[in-house]
């Protein structure tokens, strides 16, 4: 019979395992979807910024926006970044290139919200 394994019953060996960093958006009044996307493409853009830390990263727009508004608190972009392990993410916080970013989106932002799960 299968057992259902749940991540927290077993925390020393996930350490070690790739990490999904989620990272969903709702940016204020007033920025047009080109100047968003710039600021994805040109700005954010974290392969570049920290190539040793990022595995891979993507970005898009929250395509239930409207037809889940009851759930999604208004998160209009989402940014996912696969890490290699906790000690990546532990890493990654403090780097002086993701605090560079959240410099540029501080001004931006109107509301975030962050979760990390094992993958």
């Amino acid at each position: 019979k299968f057992k259902f394994k749940f991540v927290n019953e077993f925390p020393e060996s996930c350490a070690k395992m790739p990490l999904l960093h989620v990272v969903s958006l709702k940016f204020k009044d007033g920025f047009t979807e080109e100047r968003l996307k710039q600021h994805f493409t040109e700005e954010v853009n974290l392969k570049e910024r920290m190539p040793d830390l990022v595995i891979s990263w993507s970005w898009g727009k929250n395509e239930s926006l409207e037809s889940r508004a009851d759930v999604n608190r208004g998160m209009q972009y989402v940014v996912t970044v696969t890490l290699k392990d906790m000690d990546a993410l532990n890493e990654y916080i403090p780097h002086p290139q993701h605090q560079e970013v959240k410099k540029i989106q501080g001004p931006m932002v109107e509301d975030i919200f962050v979760v990390d799960t094992y993958i």
